[in-house]
This record gives structure tokens, sequence and C-alpha cells, in this order.
């Protein structure tokens, strides 16, 4: 983070990863860090817990139980989504693999209506949190919450060792309920971040769109050579040329533009059009070149 970055084509500011940290503009949920009392009006919400990299429509069963759950109790909404993931935590520099950039992921809360997006830093202190103290210094001290909703295979604390069945015993000690919402099966296929991964990766983007359609948006920036760069951290189809949709960072739909995906991970923007300097990119569908 302390090196100068290049900005040659391809190459991705680092200092730009810390963007999300900054007013977008327009509404949208409050977003908390660790070890801060969320105001009143969000105080005591239902929770979902999870990575939610990337809201697709497995994210979407979990999202549709838990807006059930808070109009059941009149409370506020709220996500737990952890920065960075975990997976760059004890695997930095490894293969790219995000769906959603930080800032784009509070642009699809915002979206969503959510009321508060719980972002603590994943750190050694907050993955070194065991599955009792996890329930009782966050969820209950920290955030006072009345329900949590979890996949089936949620997993929480020290190396994943909290099972949802330790949840629920925890919860009904707190006391808060618990919500397990089972997985989205289409096709025979269980619908996760990780097959998605594979779509995007193996260029099968009607797969992809069936699944996550617009909430695979990552971020972007344009270089000083004029190509546009991605966020290093997440994953892209393979090259060649496709039409995107490119977002302001105030949430504003700019224009969808005809681009050529190269090998470095760059792009060129192929009619010449003017992109934002810093952007979000959504709804990636394979193009023709015009001869």
């Amino acid at each position: 983070m302390g090196e100068e970055s290049d900005q040659s084509a391809g190459n991705w500011h680092p200092d730009f990863d810390s963007a999300w940290l900054k007013p977008t503009g327009h509404g949208g949920p409050v977003i908390l860090g660790a070890n801060v009392k969320p105001p009143d009006h969000v105080w005591g919400s239902v929770i979902l817990l999870g990575n939610f990299d990337g809201l697709h429509v497995g994210h979407k069963t979990l999202l549709a139980a838990a807006r059930r759950q808070a109009a059941l109790l009149n409370a506020p909404l709220a996500i737990m989504s952890c920065e960075p993931h975990p997976k760059q935590f004890f695997n930095p520099g490894g293969t790219p693999f995000r769906l959603s950039s930080a800032v784009a992921k509070r642009e699809l809360c915002a979206r969503l209506g959510i009321d508060l997006l719980f972002m603590p830093e994943f750190n050694a202190s907050f993955a070194g949190l065991s599955a009792t103290d996890f329930v009782a210094e966050i969820l209950v001290r920290q955030l006072g919450v009345r329900a949590v909703v979890v996949g089936q295979d949620f997993h929480f604390g020290k190396a994943r060792s909290g099972s949802v069945g330790d949840l629920k015993r925890l919860g009904e000690l707190a006391p808060f309920q618990t919500v397990v919402v089972p997985d989205l099966i289409v096709k025979g296929q269980r619908i996760s971040s990780s097959t998605i991964r594979n779509w995007i990766a193996a260029g099968d983007l009607e797969l992809v769109h069936q699944s996550i359609g617009r909430d695979w948006m990552i971020q972007g920036q344009v270089t000083e050579a004029g190509s546009l760069a991605f966020d290093q951290n997440a994953v892209l189809p393979p090259p060649g040329p496709y039409t995107v949709d490119i977002w302001a960072m105030d949430g504003s739909l700019v224009a969808n533009l005809s681009v050529v995906l190269h090998d470095d991970r760059s792009a060129r923007c192929m009619d010449g059009d003017i992109v934002p300097a810093n952007f979000l990119v959504s709804d990636w569908m394979s193009a023709r070149i015009p001869s």
C-alpha cells in the first residue's frame, strides 16, 4: 500500500481499494466497522451473516428470508460482510476471485434497501475470535441483533470452528432467533460464489447472468495510458470483446459500452468513449468486433 503505483495499462492503483470508505453522494445503508455501536435506528437488527461476494440468487434467497423476519420483528435489516475478504487475508496475492469490490458492495446494498452494512476489518484479531466470543462480543454486545439469517453450510469463529448448530445454541442463550435457509439448487447444481467464479473464468456469461446478473459489479479506473484497469482481486472473463455497463461512483448509469479485454487484464473502449476516472462495471456480455 505504501509503494508508488504503476498507472500503465492494466495496472490497478492500490489506494483505490479504500474508496468504499468515502460517501457515494446518495442515500444508502449505515456502514459500520468493528467496535462501534450502531445508531439507535439500526440497533437490534435482523442480520445476514456471510461473505456476500456478489449478491447472487442464492444470497437473495437468504435476503428474502431476512426481510420476512425483519418485518415480523419490525426490525432493521442488516448484512455483515468483512473487508478484506477472508480469502484475501489468508492468501494475499492469490488468484483473483472477487465478484464485487467493497465499494460495489455498498452500491448493491443501497439498491437492495439494506439499513445497515456491518463491514468489520478482517484482521488477525477478528480472525482469532472464538465462535462464542464472536456471538457475545459482536452480535450481542456491539449490534444487539434480534435474529440472524444464515445458509445451511455457514461456519464462524476462529478456524471456522462454529457450526449452524453452535449458532442456534448460543442464540438461545443470548437470546436471538436463528433462521437457517437451505441451499438453492438450480438444475441439480448448488448456486454459490465459487460456482459463479468458475463460470466467469470459463466465459459462460449466460449462466452468470442467470445466477447473479447486474450484481456482479467490480471497480475500475482509467489509467494514465487511457486504458481501463480493474480491481486486481476481481475475477474477469477471458480476453475478448464485450459490452458492459459503466456506472459512476454515485450509482448513476453512464453508458453501455463496447470494450476489448486484453490478456494483461486491461481493456480499451472500442469507440473511444469517455469513461469516468473511477467507475463501476457490470453486465459483461460477449460481443463481436466490428469488421
